[in-house]
């Protein structure tokens, strides 16, 4: 008689921790630090010498409740540029400055002063002979557009890219708070998991789970005062948001039908045609059908239509059904998957954050454009909107949801279409709608296309960066 079956996958359980409440020190010694987007440090890596969890491990990163004392932050800043410069006499020669090839644009700042580039950048100066022909002009120029905002040369309807980080280590200290009873590593990610989960359940959609089996990072690093919102936009104070209650149309469908959209009032904006008639852009299981070309917004039914919630031509503005992972990935930083299975043509999300003017987006500095979307499902393929004062851009660096955590493949399994349903097209902010391109097992990451109008073949732009995607089809670069 064949025995009990062997579970093939199972979570594995967290490691045990355990401490005690005496009055001891607690020796540790800074290993690592990370800095924001502005280059200024958001925390640091401690490893302690006299604790451990069960497993052996020995890493947090303490937050507001366990200080680092400051005699233990000086002497790492000590440390660490004494090491750079230790660099710089053992090899004056060598001044190069690697440039971040990943996807996390929030870690550059903490890769670029591990390599020491801002000693490295003056060291060329001081010494122009140790360059190059015209290596030292590339410098200062690269220096500057480090150092001031760049605006943004051409319209780009694609996801921005990210980039990443490395660490170094410093002296030992010793501290009586000792490491948390929580540690850095669940504490901070239960946190916000829970934070998500019920703004996400405020709005009837399923839960976000965050998961770090990689390192002993504490969850995804997020700009001060990082606000979640699972659906829809908020709005600059510099952009007006109009009342369209007035000029909303709504159809008097009790049941829309999927064979006579001409027939719904509520399409008569629509520019989603077949035969010079008016289509729906779902199938009757609710599923995105790939008739629409690129550039053409889908309209939904709104507010203002006699149809009920479920709806043939009711799907992207549905809440989100089954659980996100937001996880560590093994060399992407932070990405997306989901815990069910996705189908093909299945709507997975809705972009969100902050509105702002296209302008303003232009006008941002280029490491702070790597969370803006452009709204420009209204415009010509050059960009121009019938209304240029109406011209728009999403911007989810400091409001957002988990769709920010998207990473880039040049063979992505989701695309991206405009979608409109609690507003009239020509108001120019459509929501921006993530579907499955094929059937997509659980647990696999969920990728888009940075830059889907690319192409396999295009020549690699200016600025770029290398891509890590690991697709066979992988054009060897992410724009930026």
């Amino acid at each position: 008689m064949p025995g009990p079956q062997k579970e093939l996958w199972r979570r594995s359980e967290s490691p045990t921790e355990v401490w005690d409440d005496t009055e001891k020190e607690w020796e540790f010694e800074i290993i690592g630090e990370e800095l924001d987007e502005d280059g200024k440090t958001s925390r640091y890596e401690v490893r302690w010498l006299n604790w451990s969890r069960s497993d052996g491990t020995n890493v947090t990163w303490p937050g507001g409740k366990d200080p680092i004392p400051e005699r233990a932050i000086k002497a790492w800043k000590q440390e660490q540029a004494a090491r750079i410069q230790q660099n710089l006499v053992d090899s004056p020669s060598s001044l190069a400055i690697k440039v971040p090839t990943s996807l996390d644009a929030h870690l550059i700042e903490t890769d670029l002063r591990s390599q020491g580039s801002e000693q490295k950048l003056a060291q060329r100066r001081r010494q122009p002979t140790l360059a190059p022909d015209n290596l030292v002009d590339r410098m200062h120029k690269l220096l500057d557009a480090k150092q001031q905002p760049t605006t943004q040369q051409h319209r780009q309807s694609r996801l921005q890219a990210r980039t990443s980080t490395s660490q170094a280590r410093s002296s030992t200290a010793s501290s009586r708070s000792g490491p948390s009873r929580q540690p850095a590593s669940q504490e901070r990610r239960i946190q916000l998991q829970k934070e998500w989960t019920a703004i996400a359940n405020a709005s009837n959609a399923a839960g976000i789970a965050l998961v770090n089996v990689i390192d002993d990072e504490d969850g995804p690093p997020l700009p001060f005062n990082f606000q979640y919102v699972e659906h829809g936009y908020i709005y600059h104070e510099d952009v007006e948001e109009i009342d369209l209650d007035d000029v909303m149309v709504g159809c008097n469908c009790y049941e829309c039908n999927l064979k006579e959209a001409s027939t719904c009032d509520c399409q008569a904006p629509s520019r989603l045609l077949h035969k010079d008639k008016n289509i729906f852009a779902y199938t009757p299981d609710g599923l995105f059908n790939f008739q629409v070309p690129s550039g053409i917004e889908v309209i939904e039914c709104n507010k203002k239509c006699d149809c009920t919630s479920d709806c043939v031509n009711r799907v992207a503005q549905r809440p989100r059904k089954f659980v996100i992972e937001v996880f560590k990935t093994s060399s992407a930083g932070w990405g997306v998957r989901s815990q069910s299975n996705i189908k093909r043509g299945q709507v997975v999300g809705i972009y969100s954050g902050l509105i702002i003017t296209r302008k303003q987006a232009e006008e941002m500095p280029q490491k702070h454009r790597g969370y803006c979307f452009d709204l420009d499902g209204y415009e010509d393929p050059d960009g121009i909107a019938p209304d240029t004062d109406r011209q728009f851009t999403v911007d989810s660096r400091q409001h957002g949801n988990w769709t920010r955590f998207i990473n880039h493949s040049c063979n992505p399994n989701m695309i991206v279409y405009s979608v409109v349903y609690d507003t009239i097209p020509e108001f120019g902010n459509p929501y921006l709608a993530f579907v499955a391109l094929q059937d997509i097992p659980h647990l696999t990451e969920l990728t888009v296309d940075y830059d889907p109008s690319a192409g396999n073949h295009a020549k690699r732009p200016p600025g770029s960066r290398k891509c890590h995607c690991g697709s066979e089809i992988c054009r060897g670069w992410v724009p930026v």
